[in-house]
């Protein structure tokens, strides 16, 4: 098991379409995912090849503008739907850019890219269960097949979505972001567990007006924080986190109990710009990992020291994210698209990110990024062990 990887499987957030749901209220067991209508969205590929264990998920072509004096070459792909076409497993994730003619454009053409069960809500809030999510710097995401799964159900529909990037003067024609997933049918006692994917933010469940999950960063330190509980009791496996640069730390703590669950350092190169964060695994050789229950609050909170004299816009971030297994009996709790918090979510994520949220603060960021000469933070040392008390994997 220390192999497992799970920053793949965390923050971000993205899509969906008001007027596409389907309303009412639909139960729907772990293994399951209610039916929510997606027909009025672009529809991409779903491939399955049981001969190398793969389904790929890909988004139709779109082309990357250049990159022009001060701002690099950026797009935001439509939402896109795909059809799930065989019920199984997913244990592995890769993202890839490819040309037309398949073969893979540099890992940079890849800003980020998310995949959505608008079929589950997630397990902090009731909005729609982020699968899975990445960036440039992200890597794969793994776990033992034989051990844990993410659950599929053949005929569901899911939501992909991309925002792709472009260093190049020339623009990239016909570019094509997918998700290679590691995938199996499983078998009468294997995975010994269905997992799920779970996060919680600063701004959860909904963020900015535009659904952005960044806030300002004024001069000096601020904190940022939320509290929730989780809809069903079970067992966390281990988690990461997401934070912008200047982060002290962030952490996953259970109020009720008075207890650090986990608390991440960045790491930071010489310049202070963070390269990652650290992750843990909470399992034990008595135990899977560290149980939370819904008699319990939980904060995450995200600590920074912005040692420039300006306000940075859109400057700070803070998510924990990872791997959830319900307890065994407990019914995943129903989605319900009447609710309030999931159209709106939904709703404002299907927006164009071409002219709202992720592509305003991409532009703001390279404004500041242009105008600013303030120093860089300080190295941070990363502490020698987490409060979970699992491994530290980078």
């Amino acid at each position: 098991m220390s192999g497992m990887r799970w920053t793949g499987w965390t923050m971000m957030c993205l899509l969906l379409p008001l007027g596409a749901i389907g309303c009412g209220r639909a139960s729907a067991a772990p293994g399951e995912s209610a039916h929510v209508s997606l027909a009025n969205l672009p529809e991409g590929k779903a491939i399955y090849d049981p001969i190398k264990g793969e389904m790929i998920l890909e988004i139709p072509p779109i082309d990357i503008p250049a990159a022009m004096p001060g701002m690099d070459g950026m797009i935001v792909t439509p939402a896109t739907r795909v059809t799930v076409p065989k019920g199984g497993f997913i244990h592995s994730a890769v993202v890839e850019v490819v040309d037309p003619q398949g073969n893979p454009l540099p890992a940079n053409k890849l800003h980020h890219f998310n995949l959505i069960d608008p079929g589950r809500r997630e397990l902090f809030g009731p909005i729609a269960l982020r699968l899975f999510a990445a960036s440039k710097e992200t890597g794969d995401a793994k776990v033992p097949k034989l051990l844990f799964g993410v659950p599929l159900v053949a005929g569901q529909q899911l939501l992909l979505k991309a925002m792709l990037h472009n260093t190049d003067s020339a623009p990239v024609q016909g570019a094509r972001a997918r998700l290679v997933l590691g995938f199996s049918e499983g078998g009468l006692a294997w995975p010994l567990w269905q997992v799920f994917p779970t996060q919680l933010d600063v701004m959860f469940p909904l963020g900015g007006p535009d659904g952005e999950k960044s806030f300002d960063l004024p001069p000096g330190r601020s904190e940022q924080h939320h509290e929730a509980s989780p809809a069903v009791p079970g067992t966390l496996i281990g988690l990461g986190g997401h934070v912008h640069d200047f982060a002290q730390f962030l952490e996953f703590r259970d109020l009720t109990a008075n207890r650090v669950i986990w608390r991440g350092v960045p790491y930071e190169d010489e310049d202070g710009t963070v390269i990652s964060m650290p992750q843990a695994l909470f399992y034990r050789w008595h135990r899977l990992g560290i149980h939370i229950e819904p008699s319990h609050t939980y904060q995450v909170r995200v600590i920074y020291d912005n040692p420039t004299a300006d306000t940075i816009k859109w400057g700070g971030m803070g998510a924990v994210g990872g791997l959830f297994s319900p307890d065994r009996g407990a019914a995943w709790p129903a989605i319900d698209t009447t609710d309030a918090a999931y159209r709106q979510d939904l709703a404002t994520q299907l927006r164009d990110g071409n002219t709202v949220g992720e592509m305003r603060m991409m532009r703001d960021h390279a404004a500041h990024d242009a105008a600013s000469q303030g120093p860089k933070a300080k190295p941070v040392q990363q502490p020698a062990h987490d409060h979970g008390g699992g491994h530290h994997h980078h």
